[in-house]
């Protein structure tokens, strides 16, 4: 091989081992703005849930708005059970939207946009009105959480005013619409296990997408 022919080779490898060293730093430094990019928008999303992480009480596929609270105001209300905390939400109601009764068994309930179930995939149902009232109060209870310690929650659905009650609670399948004045979704209660997190509610729901 001539001089001009090493010389040449040598130039050809020298570019090539440069292009590809530029190309590798412009893919480290776009991976490292990425990477960046990333942990400012987990940060972010972190720190909306714990300064304004809510609950939504919805029509069918999140619209309309019925109910919300908001996570950061709940309040300690005791232990349901040894290692088990209650904490209440009160809802405030959407003045603008009234949930129909025949709508109420389908609405939705969210927690920080996710949707965890409707109303009428209860497990459990509770009556914590009086006889005589003319406003029916009952308690939907559901087992299941959205979080390694949220362990389940129930909320609370008011409706009337109609002729006082006598007997059995009323059931929302069994009203029409012209039958009832008003429906509100009252309160939501949550039960969080273990002591550690009582502290920091929203810690409890680790488990929701963006939530690490």
């Amino acid at each position: 091989m001539s001089d001009l022919a090493a010389f040449l080779a040598a130039t050809i490898e020298s570019k090539v081992v440069e292009d590809l060293k530029e190309e590798n730093d412009t893919l480290q430094a776009q991976n490292n703005r990425l990477r960046e990019e990333i942990n400012k928008t987990r940060a972010s999303a972190l720190q909306s849930a714990k300064g304004g992480g809510r609950i939504d009480i919805t029509g069918q596929g999140g619209s309309p708005l019925y109910a919300h609270g908001l996570l950061h105001n709940a309040e300690h209300h005791g232990s349901a059970e040894e290692g088990v905390s209650i904490y209440n939400i009160n809802l405030i109601s959407n003045t603008q939207v009234i949930c129909p009764i025949s709508k109420a068994m389908d609405a939705e309930i969210h927690v920080n946009g996710i949707k965890l179930v409707t109303i009428g995939e209860y497990d459990e149902k509770d009556c914590i009105g009086t006889e005589g009232d003319d406003t029916e109060k009952l308690v939907y209870m559901f087992n299941t959480g959205c979080g390694t310690h949220w362990k389940g929650f129930c909320v609370g659905l008011y409706f009337g005013p109609f002729p006082p009650l006598r007997g059995e609670p009323r059931d929302p399948r069994d009203m029409k619409d012209e039958d009832v004045e008003e429906v509100e979704f009252g309160f939501c209660s949550i039960d969080i296990t273990n002591e550690e997190n009582e502290g920091d509610i929203l810690r409890s729901i680790p488990n929701l997408p963006g939530f690490d």
